[in-house]
Parts: C-alpha cells; structure tokens; sequence
C-alpha cells in the first residue's frame, strides 16, 4: 500500500507541473468485478489516469476486499492465514499512430510499466505442505506474490457525434510480463498454533506470464463514462511440485496463474482541451 500511495503522489506532482498544459484526469471506480480460478473472486478497484499530449500514466488497483467474495478464503479454515487477490498496476503508454476521421480517432499506444500480483494457495490440501516440523508441526505455503515489468501495445477506437462529442470507445491491450520476483506467503503449525512466516524462495521461477484486455467505454457526458471490461491474466509462478514425503499428488491439487476476470468502471474525467 505504500508503493501504492507513493505512485498517487508522484502522479499528482506530474499534474500540478503540467497543469497549464493539454492533459486530462480520469478517476475510475469498480464497484463489481469477477475473476476466476477454482472459483469465482469478487472484486472492487480503483484507478487514475493521466494524459498528457501523446503521453499516458495508468496507476490501478484492484481484488478482493471481503472474504466471502475470495474463492480461497471464505471456504477455509485457514482463512486468516490466506492473502486477499489484489492486482495493482503502474502503466506508461506512448502514442505512436494516431488516424482522424471525421467521426472517430484511431489510437496505437506502446505500454511499459509494473504489476504486483498476489492470490492465494489451498493450505487445506496437504499439497501445499512443505515442510515438516519437530512435534508434528507443519510448514504450509498460503499464498503468492509476484513482481514483473511489463512490456506491451494498446490499440483503440473512438467515435464522436456531429457536434465532435464523444460517444464511445472500443480498445484490446496486450501486455507481456517478465517476472523479477516471486515472494512466498505461508505459515508454521504446531497443533492449533498458528504462526505467520516467509517461505524461501527454492522452486523454478516461471517468469514469463501475459496479459490481454478489451473493453468497450460508452460516455454519459463530457465528465463521465461506463466502461465494460473483460480479460485474462497469466501470472509469473513457481514450478512447484509437493514433498513426497507429505503428499503423494493424485492430480487436480496444482493451481494455475490463469484468471480470466470481467468488470464494469464508472468513471469522472477532468479535460483540458485534450483528443482523445
């Protein structure tokens, strides 16, 4: 959370130097969201986007918040031990074509930037148990969490009535992610002693992951819009097979980093003469 607020601050110092300039500030808001994997997660998130000239700075986040809506938590009895699902991104996006018509705009963006990604293990299943400990205690991993640079292009469309309004907006992004580092959530059990601890880091790292969005945005008025989005993500992940001296795998316990997700935003904007 403190990158988080740190990159909000950053961004507000851009817009304070930049103010005089053509730039346009768009608060977003999802009040609904879904992803999936073993399970539905429902999710909320914020976002905040400046635009300046061909320049674009996208700073989001967003999960679960409750554990009834966490695939993983609100059927565990390890649900305190279980991270939340939370996806924040710092996105940098450049315009390299832009095509005018007299009703719509076409967009080519190049994207650079950051994701942290976290989701939970099943530590009800003994697949996730590394470790044993003296008196019968275990050491359990519980969660995920991962580091990557993206790298990525944008394409959208924009349509605007006669009076140069705009009306809507479609646009697909794809994004590669390259994996820098990979954090292990997890927990020591001794009885019904519970204690938090980091994992170390000794399985294959998967660095290579992606991401694909599309979305289409439709425009209430000039200050604010609706925007439907749907996607998939792959996430950087460990190669992880379970101690054999624990668990013998049966097949189905392996979780993989693949969540497709949907979700609706409501958006402000704030534009200073900006062409979107």
């Amino acid at each position: 959370m403190k990158r988080l607020f740190l990159l909000f601050f950053v961004l507000s110092i851009i817009s304070l130097k930049l103010s005089a300039q053509e730039m346009s500030h768009e608060f977003g808001v999802s009040p609904i969201g879904v992803q999936y994997n073993k399970g539905f997660f429902l999710t909320h998130g914020i976002e905040y986007q400046l635009k300046v000239k061909k320049n674009g700075f996208l700073l989001t986040t967003n999960g679960t918040v409750f554990s009834s809506f966490d695939a993983r938590k609100k059927n565990s009895d390890y649900s305190d031990q279980i991270p939340f699902l939370n996806e924040t991104r710092f996105v940098y996006s450049y315009s390299i074509f832009e095509k005018e018509k007299l009703n719509s705009q076409n967009h080519l963006n190049l994207r650079a930037g950051y994701q942290f990604f976290q989701h939970g293990s099943q530590p009800d299943n003994d697949y996730w148990h590394v470790n044993d400990l003296p008196n019968s205690g275990l050491t359990v991993i519980s969660g995920f969490q991962s580091h990557a640079l993206s790298i990525g292009s944008s394409w959208s469309r924009s349509k605007r009535n006669d009076s140069h309004i705009r009306q809507n907006r479609l646009y697909i992004e794809l994004d590669y992610l390259f994996g820098v580092e990979m954090n292990l959530l997890g927990f020591n059990q001794n009885g019904s002693t519970i204690q938090e601890t980091e994992i170390s880091q000794t399985f294959n790292f998967k660095r290579h992951g992606f991401r694909i969005g599309a979305g289409y945005e439709h425009y209430i008025n000039s200050w604010s819009s609706a925007e439907f989005r749907f996607g998939v993500i792959y996430a950087p992940f460990i190669d992880y097979e379970p101690n054999p001296s624990l668990f013998t795998a049966r097949g189905g316990e392996k979780i993989s980093p693949f969540f497709p997700n949907a979700s609706v935003v409501f958006k402000l904007i704030k534009s200073n003469s900006i062409s979107d």
